[in-house]
């Protein structure tokens, strides 16, 4: 064979090659599920539950899509690894005195382990809803479906154990335990009418209503504060990894159905681990930061009094973190250069917003000479109101985030109230406060000169291992922002929605209060023998703060 048509040759069985190991890869990568659709919510849990009740409870961890279920330290279940589980709920469906697990779960074919002869199967991937008992050491099957026939956004588990299945285009179903088999109610509480507004179940790609108003609805979540109890409980030894999903996993399914949702990420990251830190001079393994983008938020605010409790590590670490790994993240309130705009501007749904995240003070620690572009805080007060006066012919509406005030005061600050109105004045329509780790009320507020904003004067906590009553119950924002089709915006509605920071030993994690118990209050270790934990004084409390808005 003459050498050029040798060589063709080659290139010609090269080229097959390789167009065979892409077919491979792409091929392993379905069966992997790497194409799943990207608005399935991956749901992280990390439960200690007596499933079986013989006063033992079981650790049930729903991790990387697979669950794990382990008693007295043993391993017990492993999902198999075709199956990809996005939500795990720990719940007694059937009014025997023990909780069953109920997963949704993404997998080849259309039935579940037992086929049904009238159908064909299909190589596709679908959704499911299997339900087991624990039992005698096993995890037995009691109701394996077929293809549930609608695409599962995410689920959630009300205080009756019915399902809740929400679509990706914000329709939700409710589902009851029957004697065999879920079936649908037709007013389950979130009844089969899409889920909008301030209950945070409006469609994540909302469009314009017939008339041409357009909406977006925001959730913003109080202080994340990684205590060292926190940290140490997330470490994983297999891997040498630091796993915060966990502590997002009972809110997650809520928080993706707003359009927006944001966080205040109290502590500064770090990328070795190794300087990990506690209170005073906080420092968080980074990877809380993939937990949070994990859980739904898209917002950040990271300008607080311990921002630059690492000094240039810290704020370097951060900010090449959030770059690197999730830069479709708005991050707010640290800067990598002087050049850097002091606010972002985003918009959703045909709505823009300009956002803004200042500090009051950096615990004595200021910033040194030239680098005070890093972090906004309010020593130039002046800055942020300029800014805001610029953002007014660029955006639909400005929100700002603002760390002020005094820890653990149920109140306002006569100097944070000032502050707000000023905000007002020029030009925010909305001020959200953190930092006293305790919540207060929300106002709409109408300043002397006749501007009106809501602000909202603290969130609380979200995530902490503080001990103080007032700190582990907290407050969500909740906005409603609507433009009509002449192009005016304004927000709507507004709402706090009550948050609770529960912890086991060690294990934490954020729940909403309207999804909190009896059961889980008595289990809460934050509890003091002073001011012991119950459900009713958490909801006693949170009356009293929303009569006061």
């Amino acid at each position: 064979m003459e050498p050029r048509r040798r060589g063709l040759a080659r290139i010609a069985v090269l080229a097959v090659a390789v167009c065979a190991l892409a077919a491979g890869a792409v091929a392993f990568a379905w069966i992997e599920g790497n194409f799943l659709p990207s608005w399935t919510v991956w749901n992280a849990i990390d439960e200690s539950v007596d499933l079986d009740g013989n006063g033992t409870p079981e650790r049930v961890r729903l991790y990387q899509r697979q669950v794990r279920i382990t008693s007295d330290q043993q391993p017990v279940y492993l999902s198999p690894h075709e199956w990809k589980v996005s939500n795990a709920h720990l719940a007694d469906i059937d009014d025997d005195g023990t909780p069953e697990v109920t997963l949704l779960v993404w997998k080849r074919g259309s039935y579940g382990p037992s086929k049904p002869f009238w159908k064909e199967d299909s190589p596709a991937w679908s959704q499911h809803v299997f339900v087991f008992h624990y039992r005698d050491g096993d995890l037995e099957p009691v109701w394996m479906s077929s293809a549930i026939g609608e695409e599962a956004y995410n689920s959630r588990m009300d205080g009756k154990g019915r399902l809740h299945i929400v679509g990706p285009h914000g329709t939700s179903s409710c589902w009851e335990w029957s004697s065999w088999g879920f079936a649908l109610v037709e007013d389950g509480g979130a009844g089969n009418a899409p889920l909008t507004g301030l209950a945070g179940q409006s469609a994540p790609d909302a469009a314009a209503r017939e008339d041409g108003t357009r909406t977006v609805s925001l959730i913003a979540l109080g202080d994340v504060i990684a205590h060292e109890a926190i940290y140490e409980a997330a470490y994983e030894p297999d891997t040498q990894t630091f796993d915060f999903s966990p502590l997002f996993a009972h809110i997650s399914g809520r928080i993706a159905g707003y359009d927006l949702a944001a966080v205040n990420q109290e502590t500064i990251l770090v990328h070795d681990a190794s300087l990990r830190s506690d209170f005073p001079l906080f420092a968080t393994p980074e990877s809380m930061g993939d937990a949070l983008v994990n859980a739904g938020f898209d917002i950040v605010c990271a300008a607080t009094n311990h921002a630059n409790d690492q000094g240039e590590t810290g704020l370097d670490d951060t900010l090449a973190f959030w770059k690197r790994n999730h830069p479709d993240t708005i991050l707010l309130g640290l800067h990598e250069s002087p050049d850097e705009a002091h606010w972002r501007l985003m918009e959703r749904n045909g709505i823009s917003l300009a956002l803004f995240d200042y500090t009051f003070h950096l615990n004595g620690r200021p910033l040194e000479a030239g680098q005070e572009y890093r972090i906004d805080t309010l020593d130039d007060e002046q800055r942020l109101v300029d800014d805001l006066a610029d953002a007014e012919g660029q955006a639909d509406l400005s929100i700002c985030f603002v760390h002020i005030g005094e820890e653990y005061a149920l109140a306002p600050t006569a100097e944070q109230v000032r502050l707000c109105d000023r905000l007002i004045d020029a030009g925010a329509d909305a001020v959200i406060c953190t930092h006293a780790h305790v919540a207060q009320p929300a106002k709409e507020r109408t300043t002397a000169q006749g501007n009106t904003g809501v602000v909202f004067y603290s969130l609380g906590n979200l995530v902490s291992y503080q001990t103080e009553p007032d700190t582990i119950l907290g407050s969500g924002a909740c906005l409603q922002i609507s433009k009509d089709d002449q192009g005016v915006a304004a927000i709507t509605a507004h709402a706090m929605k009550g948050t609770v920071c529960h912890a086991e030993g060690e294990r934490v994690a954020a729940y909403f209060l309207e999804d909190y118990t009896d059961d889980l209050a008595r289990r809460n270790t934050l509890a003091t023998e002073d001011d012991p934990i119950t459900l009713a004084g958490l909801q006693e409390r949170w009356r009293d703060l929303v009569s006061d808005n």
